[in-house]
């Protein structure tokens, strides 16, 4: 059997590098944002920053605005909203996280419709379109994570003390940007994996990494490790498979997930009948 064959050459094709490299790169941002969005219990927050990039894409599209600005724009502004929620003690953040996510979802419907066809494929604005990249998605990525560095390197502490502390109110600074960094990342990555999957870089590895790990310093390096390793087995599996590049890295990550999920639950059990 050909190993370089079966594994390398799929992954050869100058498209596919390109893709490469950006999971890559995104890895990092995935790897330590993802972290305070699994220790803070922020994915549904961040799922629905992901589909607000959905209609703000349809938007540019029918605009002719720049994409990448018009959805990080957007981002910034649901991330905002998000923040300013968490703070108001007589609204659950659960419930209003809720009503911005339907109400992205409806309008990016209704944008997309025959009524409204702004003449792009809802599939590639909902499911990523990695192999369309261009050196301005490369190079804005390459910001998001140079951002992630800088923020959990300066910012550790006093995301740490909002991450734990029972009042995040005390910490709204440190609530602000952490928002605020998801929210760029998010609509960075939804040219790569899609609006209607981004959430699943940004919690699935983490949530896979803090099944053998509780320390937050290993959970974002862990996070980093296997956020990379579902992107280039998700490329992998769509070079062969043929399947859609962002519905690939999100099932190689659930896959992954499952995997160590159920070998640690098989370990407990295990280790509960010997005796002590």
């Amino acid at each position: 059997m050909d190993l370089y064959g079966t594994f390398i050459d799929p992954l050869t094709p100058h498209h596919m590098q390109r893709a490469l490299l950006e999971v890559l790169i995104m890895a990092v941002p995935a790897g330590l944002l993802g972290a305070w969005v699994v220790v803070r219990r922020l994915g549904f927050a961040t799922h629905a920053m992901g589909h607000a990039t959905f209609p703000a894409l349809v938007i540019a599209a029918l605009a002719g605005w720049s994409l990448l600005a018009t959805t990080v724009a957007a981002a910034l502004l649901i991330g905002a909203l998000i923040a300013a929620l968490h703070r108001r003690r007589e609204l659950q953040s659960g419930a209003a996280v809720a009503v911005v996510l339907a109400t992205s979802l409806a309008l990016g419907a209704v944008l997309v419709s025959d009524v409204h066809d702004p003449g792009v494929s809802a599939n590639g604005l909902l499911f990523g379109s990695i192999f369309g990249l261009t050196t301005e998605d490369l190079v804005a990525s390459a910001v998001v994570a140079a951002l992630a560095i800088g923020a959990t390197l300066i910012g550790f502490r006093p995301f740490t003390v909002a991450a734990f502390d029972d009042d995040s109110r005390r910490q709204p600074g440190a609530d602000i940007v952490q928002l605020m960094l998801i929210a760029v990342a998010v609509a960075v990555s939804a040219r790569i994996i899609g609006s209607l999957l981004v959430a699943a870089m940004y919690l699935i590895p983490a949530a896979t990494a803090r099944q053998f790990t509780t320390r937050l310093s290993s959970l974002m390096i862990w996070g980093c490790i296997i956020a990379a390793l579902d992107g280039v087995a998700g490329l992998w599996l769509s070079a062969t498979a043929d399947t859609p590049p962002g519905a690939s890295i999100a099932a190689c990550a659930t896959a992954v997930f499952l995997i160590v999920a159920t070998g640690r639950t098989v370990r407990l059990r295990f280790m509960r009948t010997i005796p002590t």
